[in-house]
């Protein structure tokens, strides 16, 4: 016989290999997962800076804007830096974006001012973009990271208008670098002001993002009272957080008003005064109008499909936080008020191109991995009980009814059923809402015949859902990048070119007219609207040389009308195809 103290030394040693061996495992998991999330990373990077010059895709948006914004944003930046002025006319990009223009300025000295730097500006802010994302998810989970790293590498709409040079791209950036901030686990109220002062930022680089320092304070709050909870001194920390948050709020703000706002307050509405009294609502009628024909319903068609996970994200992650709030992490709290504010400023909008429906991407992407992350999570479905039954029946029946809004009225269409007594919007929305309310009762009612409150998740239902979510999603981006790789073209860097040849002195006007000069040295004067900017006798004033216009918008005919002495005796050169738009070259006698 062995002497026990053998097989005790034994059994210890076993013990050791094993536990060994499982943390062997472990890291070795963790190594694979940082290696997929490496090669995503590496495919984001491939997307957004391969061929920077080509155009971005035809139908990316029902505007034109996406095609030559970017461009014409670059124009303070671009004259600084080739000319020594940073004003040589009426459209300012300082005043349109101060902190854009300040960075591209050291950029376009360092790199130059063609278009594949100006795309990579806004590229590089794409990639900062993907990081931030995959570093925030990875506070959840390494699922959560992984699915991130997935989505924000290569979803179609994030990667498209990631490469086109719009300020929303820096934007974005300042909102997550927010969102991380406030996610920071040490010297928590310094970061907390520095979410502050970065949410600013957000909404100084653009002010298409009002609601977004509201967002951010949302989720600070959360974050507050759950730790205040935990240590049994809630105001205290409340008012900690609040404070700082405010401090760097008011750091952010405080210079932006001495001096730019206040110093630069007539050129700034001259210049954004039209654009502001078109776009946004001017009493509450017209507010109320313009609502209702909310930019859900239009513009995320692209990304209709991610409605499908309404009903498993809404359910699960409602019915955890009306029971147990305390185990929300606050990142889920930041990125929904990010995009139920943003649908809500949005919605009164009178003009919502795609680019501003970006802005939401990155929450929506958020929320969709965080939703994917809790499901994992849940191995069961319950239903709550008391008060909350109600708020976790009116949030699924919400998405339900936007599921129903696209999958039901896209592919077996309604009808007028109710004889037109109704607007479009609300007859479909009202007719989705009692469909939505239907299925919910009934499943609500198998429940209750069942005698059951709760519905087991198996671990494979739930691999199965999330990986079929994954493949489908893999499938559609792929398809459309491919497609898009395939006819890809290059008609503003050729077209430019072309142009900076033919006429190499030229002062050339359009509204699209610093694409006409973006790979040459040629000076652009956009001419936008009137009573807006440079449309007051341009071609005297500016000594124009050609045009670069198009029937688009009714460009065409609106210098016809405003300049007609002139156009009178321009002779029409040629007339060429940019983007999809033909556009005319007339040169000034």
């Amino acid at each position: 016989m062995r002497p026990r103290g053998f097989s005790i030394a034994l059994t210890g040693f076993c013990g050791q290999a094993t536990e060994t061996m499982k943390l062997g495992q472990r890291e070795m998991g963790r190594w694979l997962l940082w290696g997929v999330i490496a090669a995503l990373l590496l495919l984001g990077v491939g997307l957004r800076f391969a061929d920077l010059n080509a155009d971005p895709p035809f139908g990316l948006s029902s505007s034109a804007g996406i095609y030559f914004d970017g461009i014409s944003t670059a124009h303070s930046a671009r004259s600084y830096v080739l000319f020594g002025e940073m004003r040589p006319d009426e459209w300012d990009g300082f005043l349109y974006s101060p902190i854009m223009t300040l960075v591209q300025i050291p950029w376009f000295k360092c790199l130059g001012t063609s278009l594949s730097e100006i795309n990579g500006f806004a590229a590089t802010c794409s990639l900062l973009t993907l990081l931030c994302a995959v570093l925030l998810l990875k506070r959840l989970s390494w699922v959560a990271a992984l699915l991130g790293a997935l989505f924000f590498s290569t979803e179609y709409l994030l990667v498209q208008m990631g490469r086109v040079g719009l300020v929303e791209n820096p934007v974005i950036v300042c909102m997550m670098l927010a969102a991380l901030a406030m996610q920071a686990r040490k010297r928590v109220l310094f970061w907390t002001g520095m979410a502050g002062f970065l949410a600013m930022l957000a909404f100084i680089t653009k002010a298409i993002v009002p609601y977004y320092p509201l967002a951010v304070l949302i989720g600070v709050g959360f974050r507050a009272w759950r730790d205040g909870d935990e240590q049994g001194r809630v105001m205290r920390t409340l008012l900690l957080r609040g404070g700082c948050y405010a401090l760097g709020l008011a750091l952010a703000t405080l210079p932006w008003l001495l001096f730019f706002r206040l110093p630069y307050a007539e050129a700034i509405e001259a210049f954004g005064g039209q654009w502001i009294r078109s776009t946004f609502p001017q009493t509450l009628g017209d507010a109320l109008s313009t609502s209702t024909r909310t930019f859900i319903f239009f513009n995320m068609g692209k990304i209709q499909n991610l409605w499908l996970l309404a009903i498993p994200i809404t359910v699960v992650v409602a019915g955890r936080f009306f029971r147990r709030p305390r185990e929300l992490d606050p990142l889920g709290v930041l990125l929904t008020a990010w995009f139920v504010g943003g649908c809500l400023f949005i919605s009164l909008l009178k003009a919502t191109p795609v680019r501003y429906v970006y802005t939401l991407l990155p929450a929506l992407y958020g929320l969709l991995a965080y939703g994917l992350h809790e499901l994992i999570k849940t191995k069961r479905f319950s239903l709550p009980k008391q008060w909350s039954t109600l708020l976790t029946d009116v949030a699924a029946v919400i998405g339900l009814t936007v599921i129903l809004r696209y999958f039901v009225h896209y592919r077996i269409s309604f009808g007028p059923i109710l004889c037109g007594y109704l607007p479009k919007i609300w007859e479909l929305l009202l007719l989705s809402f009692l469909m939505a309310a239907a299925l919910w009762l009934a499943f609500r009612l198998v429940l209750r015949l069942l005698k059951r409150r709760e519905i087991p998740l198996p671990l494979v239902l739930r691999v199965l859902f999330v990986l079929a979510v994954v493949g489908h999603f893999t499938k559609q981006n792929a398809v459309a990048t491919r497609n898009w790789w395939k006819t890809r073209r290059h008609t503003i860097v050729q077209t430019s070119r072309a142009l900076g040849e033919r006429y190499p002195q030229m002062v050339i006007g359009g509204t699209a007219a610093c694409a006409a000069v973006v790979e040459n040295r040629g000076q652009a004067i956009r001419v936008c609207k009137p009573k807006w900017c440079n449309y007051d006798n341009p071609i005297g004033r500016f000594g124009m040389t050609h045009t670069f216009i198009t029937d688009y918008a009714g460009e065409a005919s609106r210098w016809q009308g405003l300049y007609a002495e002139h156009m009178t005796n321009a002779v029409l050169r040629e007339t060429v195809e940019v983007c999809g738009y033909p556009f005319k070259i007339f040169e000034f006698q």
